[in-house]
């Protein structure tokens, strides 16, 4: 998480601003300023970090704050992917929509629209969750502990998706705790004999957020080498 000014002034005004529901829509403004610029446009890492805040703001407004601090959560990104379609320039006011499309057993399934003048700049994909001193906490513990009762949205085909693709990036994930504990060799033979189902699975995704044919030929290539390598 970096951004800090930003997400100070984030968590300072949720205090007056209206709470939310897991279900509901979290809507923040920005403008792009000199330090979010490499020449001319906002960096790439930098929409990563400005995600990070849309979702922080949504923490803070369901009233998770508290129960951060009291069972020592902190959240964290288990996956994400992003599609560019225009660039911001130094200056440009944009806002950043963010919200939950889907829930399972192990993580939060996250939309974030980028927009500007009403146009979408670009749409990022995250898997995220908490990470308690236990290890990660599932989502129902979250909504719990929060006294709502929400609903689960519909799964829609491409979740599945980022669900099986984000499965097999679990190698990621903190190691076993206590002195000389060893992450097993079972999971990564698992991990390289799933390789080839997960590509197979993800097409969908891939097919919906990138939409060119070569595009999409690429991105599946570069899957398959970032997997075979690991």
């Amino acid at each position: 998480m970096r951004l800090r000014l930003r997400l100070f002034w984030i968590l300072v005004t949720s205090l007056w601003r209206k709470r939310m529901s897991f279900l509901d829509e979290s809507i923040l403004s920005f403008r792009v300023l000199p330090n979010d610029v490499d020449v001319r446009k906002m960096t790439n890492d930098r929409f990563i970090a400005l995600m990070d805040l849309g979702r922080m703001d949504m923490a803070f407004r369901v009233g998770l704050s508290k129960q951060m601090l009291k069972r020592k959560w902190v959240p964290i990104a288990t996956y994400d992917t992003i599609r560019f379609r225009y660039y911001l320039k130094i200056f440009q006011k944009y806002i950043l929509r963010t919200r939950i499309i889907f829930w399972d057993e192990k993580t939060f399934y996250f939309e974030q629209n980028f927009e500007r003048n009403n146009r979408i700049v670009g749409t990022g994909y995250v898997c995220a969750t908490a990470l308690g001193p236990e290890g990660l906490v599932r989502p129902e513990e979250i909504i719990a502990a929060t006294g709502q009762s929400v609903l689960n949205k519909v799964c829609i085909p491409w979740s599945s998706a980022l669900s099986n693709f984000s499965s097999s990036t679990e190698r990621g994930m903190p190691p076993p705790r206590g002195r000389g504990a060893k992450l097993p060799v079972s999971r990564f033979k698992r991990h390289q004999r799933l390789t080839d189902e997960v590509l197979t699975a993800n097409r969908e995704a891939i097919s919906f957020m990138v939409p060119s044919p070569l595009s999409r030929a690429i991105t599946t290539r570069l899957l398959r080498s970032i997997e075979m390598a690991i």
